[in-house]
């Protein structure tokens, strides 16, 4: 059974929604489920490591499908394209280089990020987030 509502509240959306269309001038932009279209349009999915003190970080090797998205003296962010695996692999390679790890999560991505993505793009502009 389909139905079908229609929002400017994201956030009623995300909850509510298996399939979301974003709609500019009539016309459909992007549609698909949350997951594809957080992945299509924000990449891979982003894990930050938060760190109980600060660290240099030399030499710390990655591997193939992780980017390091952003770095501070304390967190460290990574684009990842297959979880599952590679996570393991980060996390022995950031406690073999003496890492201090207090928490290792996924980032929360959100609805509204895609909107603002999309419409940024539609409309000629810079990505919004």
């Amino acid at each position: 059974r389909t139905i079908i509502i229609c929002t400017h509240n994201l956030v009623e959306a995300e909850a509510l929604a298996d399939q979301v269309a974003i709609i500019y001038r009539g016309r459909i932009l992007r549609q698909g489920t949350l997951s594809q279209l957080k992945r299509d349009i924000l990449g891979p999915a982003e894990f930050e490591a938060v760190l109980s003190q600060p660290w240099e970080g030399v030499g710390l090797v990655l591997p193939e499908g992780v980017t390091l998205s952003y770095r501070s003296a304390t967190s460290l962010k990574f684009q990842v394209e297959a979880p599952k695996e590679t996570n393991p692999q980060v996390m022995r390679e950031l406690t073999s280089k003496s890492a201090s790890v207090v928490t290792f999560q996924e980032s929360p991505r959100t609805l509204e990020q895609v909107y603002l993505n999309v419409m940024a793009d539609a409309q000629g502009g810079s990505n919004a987030l």
